[in-house]
């Protein structure tokens, strides 16, 4: 059974790398034995645009002139405005900005990576989208917090992350490309008290997700033991979206 979850030999690489998440899907894929190639437009991860075509092809054609392949994808990386104004006044360049790094650059490396791995005949792509993408948010866990709520562009982006990793999984099904989309709950981070706790009363495991709670999740959908399992969305949200 261990062997169905060993990465050792596989080339993973995951975008947005240097974030609260990305992290954390580093040291455990790492753990399972893989060569993780962290990419992000920050530091300490090795610095690319996903939004920049030119730039992500060259990594690419880099990378495999270096490992001769690439077994799977994490595309972790999203912009995430913290813009609470109304739908009515949220500016136009934000809403650019998080269609542009989230819809766009997760079709760019998706497509750059995905290339490789139907040349091999084999790979994996993992999608992070989330529950704001299968439902509108639930603006009640706002009520006396400093947030005010999700804007309608990350809803939009992460619905579309969906639909996309639906496409390119019947898109690539014929080559062994397997490509599913991660679906997290909320995850704590040290959000305003009042959130967590209204949050946590809607989930029937009365809490937040952590960030260690998606690791297995990354791991299974990374891994052997996934092999006919393309087309998914893989929701960890505690059972939050259960009562939908």
């Amino acid at each position: 059974m261990n062997k169905l979850f060993d990465l050792t030999g596989k080339v993973a690489v995951i975008t947005g790398a240097s974030g609260f998440l990305g992290r954390y899907f580093v040291e455990g894929l790492k753990l399972s034995g893989a060569t993780v190639l962290g990419l992000d437009i920050n530091p300490p991860a090795d610095i690319l645009d996903i939004t920049d075509e030119k730039a992500i092809n060259e990594w690419v054609n880099k990378t495999v002139k270096k490992y001769q392949h690439i077994d799977v994808l994490v595309n972790n990386a999203a912009n995430q405005s913290t813009n609470f104004t109304s739908m009515e006044n949220f500016p136009l360049s934000e809403w650019e900005q998080e269609i542009k790094v989230n819809l766009t650059g997760t079709f760019l490396m998706s497509r750059a990576v995905g290339l490789q791995m139907v040349k091999q005949n084999q790979g994996s792509i993992i999608n992070l989208a989330s529950i704001h993408g299968l439902q509108a948010p639930d603006f009640s866990v706002y009520e006396s917090t400093k947030i005010k709520g999700s804007p309608l562009v990350y809803t939009v982006t992460k619905a579309g992350i969906i639909g996309m990793t639906k496409y390119l999984a019947s898109y690539w099904g014929k080559y062994q490309v397997r490509v599913n989309a991660l679906i997290p709950g909320g995850v704590e981070n040290n959000q305003d008290k009042n959130f967590i706790q209204n949050y946590s009363k809607k989930v029937p495991l009365k809490r937040m997700a952590k960030p260690e709670d998606l690791i297995g999740a990354i791991i299974f959908l990374a891994s052997d033991a996934s092999t006919y399992i393309t087309g998914l969305n893989l929701v960890v949200d505690g059972g939050l979206t259960s009562k939908a």
